[in-house]
């Protein structure tokens, strides 16, 4: 009897969990979210977001897609499936460190991986919804990173440290991935 209630409970689980179909509110086909209908915080539809991201991880095989992406895209579907528009989020990502290599042109990035670049479908998709991506210079420099190997999508930045203390005093709430 008790193993027939804890399969029960499994089964009931499972079910519920699959009922769910994930949701892209704002980026299309990345960072799927869920409605939480039971939830007592939400993001308020509106407030204002000023948000400022730095992304530096690059803790992935080279030739796989950079989980940090999805979590940008996932925060902002998140705000998205409460009733924030993207228009009353100002969204801008700073990348650098290892995860510049990201930013490569795909002819660049297979000959450096060999594989196509998986992560550059997801910027797209960030820089159509309207948010600002950029790469610090410094970073450029030191990986030996031309600008005419990254895609078009990207911005070039004195370095990530100025634009974050450019940001940071005007209220930007920051996120590090």
């Amino acid at each position: 009897m008790k193993y027939l209630s804890t399969t029960c409970l499994l089964i009931f689980l499972a079910f519920t969990s699959i009922a769910q179909t994930a949701q892209f509110p704002i980026i299309p086909n990345f960072g799927g979210i869920y409605a939480i209908e039971d939830a007592i915080e939400r993001p308020n539809p509106d407030a204002y977001y000023k948000i400022l991201v730095e992304l530096k991880s690059l803790e992935v095989p080279s030739g796989e897609l950079n989980p940090a992406l999805i979590n940008i895209a996932r925060m902002i579907n998140l705000h998205g499936i409460e009733g924030v528009k993207m228009e009353q989020m100002d969204v801008i990502v700073v990348v650098h460190g290892p995860a510049s290599v990201t930013l490569l042109k795909d002819m660049l990035y297979e000959k450096r991986t060999g594989k196509k670049n998986p992560n550059i479908a997801v910027y797209q998709a960030l820089e159509k919804a309207g948010v600002k991506i950029l790469v610090c210079g410094q970073s450029l420099i030191a990986r030996d990173l031309p600008r005419e190997n990254l895609i078009k999508e990207v911005g070039i930045a004195t370095s990530f440290l100025t634009t974050f203390t450019t940001y940071e005093p005007k209220g930007y709430t920051t996120f590090t991935f």
